[in-house]
């Protein structure tokens, strides 16, 4: 690279970077907020929650991304334009891969990263963030059994023990498991005995009964029992026998998953699908580059231009993410969106790419830049109002 792709590349790598860094954390406050019940209420140290929020960093910072980069080529592209530096550069007859090369090198390199990511860290990281929170609902089940109070293990379950008896026996249990929607079931015992075996562990249920109710007609059985063995794996950090699911899993072991797998006899589609979505995500990064390249990459006249392709460039780049993740669900279950999920970035990839090769623009219809002028000026009109001293008008 010369000189001043050298440049383009550092301004727009820095700026992408510091956005990333901005809004992934952001992003991953939100996700560590759903786990703050169970860890609060079972005291975790502060290690475990710095262990948490890394766990959760490759996930939230590769959905993030693609976003940093076209804000970041955006910003960069955008200034050099306000200061004639892309006027100058294209007056001394400088190609557009002066502009092209540092930003995809960007694009190809965020993709990298998104595929390694994708293939070898986030499966760590959510086999790893599993294991946490496995542990931390473990430590929640014991704090139940000592403090006898009604505790949460997990959505729709609660359990509760009235006292701890000598010699570890539990007496006065209570357990209300609704995960289903098709029935909930209810445990009750007089006593009962926590029992650990070599693969899992036992609550011994003695003199009780267990109910289950259809949620659809409302109609109750009741079986009675003396002796009943619950396996606490069923419920979510009762039991050794951790269940991971597709997402936590490296993918060699989906490519050929074992057949006792339980999350893969119940939903083996789950696995098509995580395999579908790692090797087609690190897609992205390249579609931004390439649409961020097309509409931004030119030397624009006036200002309302270059608004005008920037907020382009964000509305298609927002379509083709929320498309792709609209038929992530479905890509392991349907052929069609099988395809979809790999055939939607690489159209736009190819779209943009020819776009780019042959020099040719997208441009709104001049009634939507209208109406888009309209509304951003009277929000600045309205924010001015808001913050600076005279601005408002009286009523």
């Amino acid at each position: 690279m010369n000189q001043i792709q050298r440049y383009i590349f550092r301004r727009i790598f820095l700026l992408s970077i510091g956005t990333l860094i901005v809004t992934g954390v952001l992003a991953m406050t939100t996700q560590i907020l759903l786990y703050v019940n169970v860890m609060t209420s079972t005291s975790q140290s502060l290690m475990t929650y710095g262990e948490l929020a890394l766990m959760l960093m490759p996930k939230v910072l590769i959905i993030v991304m693609p976003f940093a980069l076209l804000i970041g080529a955006g910003q960069t592209l955008g200034r050099m334009n306000e200061d004639s530096e892309l006027v100058v550069a294209e007056a001394a007859g400088a190609p557009p891969r002066t502009v092209g090369k540092p930003l995809l090198l960007i694009a190809v390199g965020m993709a990298f990263v998104t595929l390694l990511s994708n293939n070898f860290v986030e499966p760590y990281s959510n086999h790893r963030l599993r294991d946490i929170v496995t542990e931390a609902r473990g430590d929640l089940l014991s704090s139940a059994i000592q403090t006898g109070t009604f505790t949460k293990l997990d959505d729709n379950v609660y359990f509760n023990v009235q006292n701890v008896a000598s010699g570890g026996e539990l007496r006065g249990i209570f357990i209300s498991d609704e995960r289903d929607p098709a029935s909930n079931l209810t445990y009750f015992a007089k006593s009962g005995r926590l029992v650990r075996t070599d693969e899992t562990q036992l609550l011994v249920l003695s003199d009780g009964q267990f109910q289950t109710q259809n949620t659809k007609t409302g109609e109750v059985s009741i079986v009675r029992f003396q002796s009943y063995a619950l396996d606490l794996a069923l419920f979510p950090g009762g039991g050794e026998g951790t269940l991971y699911y597709p997402k936590e899993r490296p993918t060699t072991y989906l490519f050929s998953p074992d057949p006792n797998d339980k999350a893969y006899r119940d939903r083996p589609d789950l696995f098509t699908k995580e395999i579908n979505r790692r090797f087609s995500e690190w897609m992205y990064p390249l579609l931004v580059g390439l649409v961020a390249l097309s509409f931004m990459g030119r030397a624009k006249s006036n200002r309302a231009a270059r608004i005008q392709q920037s907020i382009l460039a964000f509305l298609i780049v927002l379509f083709y993410r929320a498309l792709g993740f609209y038929i992530e669900p479905d890509a392991g279950r349907s052929l069609l969106f099988g395809y979809l999920i790999y055939g939607v970035p690489l159209f736009g990839i190819a779209s943009y790419a020819f776009l780019v090769l042959t020099g040719k623009e997208i441009w709104l219809p001049q009634s939507w830049v209208n109406v888009i002028a309209r509304i951003w000026l009277r929000t600045r009109r309205a924010i001015g109002g808001l913050f600076i001293p005279g601005r408002r008008r009286s009523a």
